[in-house]
Parts: C-alpha cells; sequence; structure tokens
C-alpha cells in the first residue's frame, strides 16, 4: 500500500510539473535609447492599460519582462499580440515613437530571443522630476502664405485645430516681407509632456510637415519656433467653393451622414446628405480641403465598408481640383445586434478625462474607434477607466454599448 502511494504521489508530482512546464511563458526583450529610467509594456493581452505592467532592468540600455500567456485577455495568444513600450506608467505621452518622432504602428510579437529597439520616446519620464505646471507663451513665424495659425497638442487633449482655444494672435508688428508670426499663451498641467503642432488652417488636413514639437526648456516661460512647411495651408474664408458631393448608396439605404475633417471628426455634428428620387444622396457645401467617410447612421457603428466588410480608407475631396465629386458607398456593417446601453440600468459619468460606470453586473469594456481594445475588466458593481487621450470611445458593459466622448 506504501509503495502504490508512494507511485501515485510521485505521478501525481509529475503531472503537475508538465502543467507547468506546458504553460506558454512569454518574454519581452527591448533596447532603448538613453536617458530612460522605467520601460513599461502595453498590449491587448493587458486591455491596453498602459499603467498595469512595469518591465525589468537589465542594464541602462535593455529591459525585459517574462509574462504567462494564460494571464492575457479574451484569450490572446503569442500569435495575435499587439504592443507597444512606453517611458513611463499611465499616460500616452510617454508611448515610444520612430526615429523622426513620428508614430509607430502596434508591435506584432517576434518570437522568443528577439530583442525589440525603441528609437525615440515621445517623453522621457523621470521618476525624479515633479510636474511643471506653468503658463507658456509660443510664438511662431510661419510662411507669409499663412494667414491662420491654429496650436493643439498634449495640453489640451490635442483637440482638433480651430477647436475653441486653439488659434494663435497675429502679431503685426514682428510679420515682414518674408512671413508672419503669431502668438498664443497656453497652460499646461507638466510642461515635462508637453507636445504640440501647428496648423495653417482650421482643420488637420492643414497641420505642420514635420514631427511634433516639445518643450525642451520647462524652466521658460516662453518658446519660438520656426515652422516652415506645412500639408497644405488654408486660403480663407472668401476663397471656399461650393461643392457638390453626389452619393451612390445600396439598395435599401434610408439615410446617410458625412463625419470628416470639416468637424474634428468630433462624433457630434454629424452631416446628412439630402435624398433625391433616385435613391443616390447629395451634399452641397463650402469648403476647401476635406478629409471624411460616410455612415448610415448618427454613430460610429454605422461606418461604411468595402464590399468585403473592411474598413475603408478616409475619402478626399479638394475643391481646388474640383467642384463636383461622385462617390459610390460599396456596403454598410452587417447589423451587430449589439444591445444599446440602458441608462435607467448604469450610470454612466464622464470627467477628468475617465469614465466611470455604476451598476456593472459581469464586464466593463472600452474600445476606440479603431476597434482597439483600452481597458477589459471583468467586475461588479462600480468602475473607472484609466486616464484617456481627448477622442470618442466606444463604452461596452454587460455585452451593451454607448459611444463617449472625452474631451
Amino acid at each position: 500500500m506504501k509503495k502504490l502511494f508512494t507511485l501515485f504521489t510521485a505521478f501525481v508530482s509529475w503531472l503537475a510539473f508538465a502543467n507547468q512546464a506546458s504553460a506558454a511563458e512569454i518574454t519581452f526583450t527591448v533596447e532603448v535609447p538613453t536617458p530612460t529610467y522605467e520601460v513599461w509594456l502595453v498590449g491587448n493581452f493587458n486591455g491596453w492599460n498602459n499603467g498595469i505592467t512595469k518591465m525589468n532592468k537589465v542594464d541602462d540600455t535593455h529591459y525585459t519582462i517574462t509574462l504567462d500567456e494564460a494571464t492575457f485577455n479574451d484569450g490572446i495568444t503569442a500569435a495575435t499580440l499587439k504592443y507597444k513600450y512606453l517611458s513611463g506608467p499611465g499616460d500616452w505621452a510617454y508611448v515610444e515613437k520612430n526615429e523622426n518622432g513620428g508614430e509607430i504602428s502596434d508591435r506584432d510579437y517576434p518570437g522568443a530571443g528577439v530583442t525589440d529597439v525603441v528609437k525615440k520616446w515621445a517623453t522621457v519620464y523621470n521618476p525624479n522630476v515633479a510636474p511643471i505646471e506653468k503658463d507658456i507663451l509660443i510664438e511662431v513665424y510661419v510662411p507669409k502664405a499663412v494667414k491662420e495659425l491654429y496650436v493643439t497638442g498634449w495640453h489640451n487633449g490635442w483637440k482638433s485645430p480651430g477647436s475653441e482655444g486653439t488659434k494663435m494672435t497675429w502679431n503685426e508688428e514682428m510679420s515682414d516681407e518674408g512671413g508672419n508670426e503669431f502668438f498664443l499663451t497656453i497652460h499646461t498641467p507638466d510642461a515635462n509632456k508637453t507636445a504640440y503642432k501647428f496648423a495653417a488652417g482650421p482643420s488637420w488636413v492643414y497641420e505642420q510637415d514635420s514631427a511634433d514639437l516639445k518643450i525642451t526648456d520647462t524652466s521658460a516661460d516662453k518658446v519660438y519656433n520656426f515652422m516652415p512647411k506645412f500639408k497644405r495651408i488654408y486660403p480663407g474664408e472668401a476663397a471656399l467653393k461650393d461643392v457638390t458631393i453626389n452619393v451612390t448608396a445600396p439598395a435599401g439605404t434610408e439615410s446617410v451622414y458625412m463625419m470628416g475633417s470639416h468637424f474634428g471628426w468630433d462624433g457630434t455634428s454629424w452631416q446628412a446628405g439630402t435624398k433625391n428620387q433616385d435613391g443616390t444622396f447629395t451634399f452641397v457645401f463650402k469648403f476647401d480641403l476635406i478629409e471624411y467617410k460616410y455612415y448610415n447612421k448618427q454613430d460610429w457603428t454605422g461606418e461604411e465598408k468595402t464590399a468585403d466588410g473592411k474598413g475603408v480608407e478616409n475619402r478626399k475631396a479638394d475643391a481646388q481640383l474640383a467642384v463636383t465629386f461622385n462617390d459610390v458607398i460599396a456596403a454598410w456593417p452587417a447589423p451587430s445586434g449589439v444591445p444599446t446601453l440602458d441608462t435607467d440600468k448604469y450610470t454612466v459619468r464622464v470627467a477628468n478625462k475617465t469614465v466611470s460606470v455604476d451598476g456593472i453586473t459581469s464586464k466593463f469594456e472600452l474600445y476606440d474607434l479603431t476597434g482597439r481594445t483600452i481597458q477589459s475588466v471583468s467586475t461588479v458593481g462600480s468602475f473607472t477607466s484609466t486616464t484617456l487621450n481627448a477622442g470618442v470611445y466606444i463604452l461596452r458593459v454587460d455585452g451593451a454599448t454607448q459611444k463617449v466622448m472625452i474631451r
């Protein structure tokens, strides 16, 4: 009997070891620029929560962490991993950039033994430096053709150029034959994190043709910039043209709405097309250049699709090239059957760049408009999201959805 018990015990121990050995462990290793004080990992495996997965320091330029695949969200595996690195916790101001300071796509897991390389940080987090809240005068010299100038950035949640508080003042005294000078005093909660960019018109289509700018001297009360190039320069309201856009929609379409750069992609000011007797739709309005998409309802979930059900690229209409455009909508999204959030059952609050919900019975989920998971938590009762950037998000609670906006 004792021998049988010993064999059984050994078998159980072996089985436990075998199960442990079969559990997949995934190691992330990254080489970073100096100075770097911390490295944080964020991705679909942790609900894109940018303040919960801190990596271990190997030396001044290398960090690593090993995670158990069993802890990943919603069945994410090494094959479906998407992730990025940050130099600090809880703020996308610390996200990695390419060598020119531009945006990079989400990473795919390269496999065991491969070292990722971060070329540059948007902002280097330094745990030994306290936030610097202050007013900063921004001055900039631009080409003479620029008649209106806007500035937006981390300090205001990256509002669309043309939004309240983004327009700069022309400095006639300091302007000359070579160019115009503009200025605006901004208030930032932390000069260490403040990135910003200029736009030569009231829309993102007029943004500067270069990477974001930074406050390099946080002790200074003003910064001076020279911005020689923009993607496009706004010609002024008097030069806007009356444009007609004719739209052929799928059979049975009752309504077509437009959302685009002329509304700051804010998800609130939907432009309705006029339905014609032949079932087509027409939009007539003044503009210079817009980027846009079509929707079959005043909601992001109604976005047009390709014939095979995929997302479409932003459309573009340039009034300097034509004043009549003819578009064809290939398909609308298939009905999802997802119920709308019952506001009598749930209390939703948006404050301080977070979303709070009361009445949760099983799960809180938050997505951006690309469908990327920002946060996914199984919980009961009340829950408050992580701090968010300005924009529109899709909130899903216990399987029901609602659109929310962070300003």
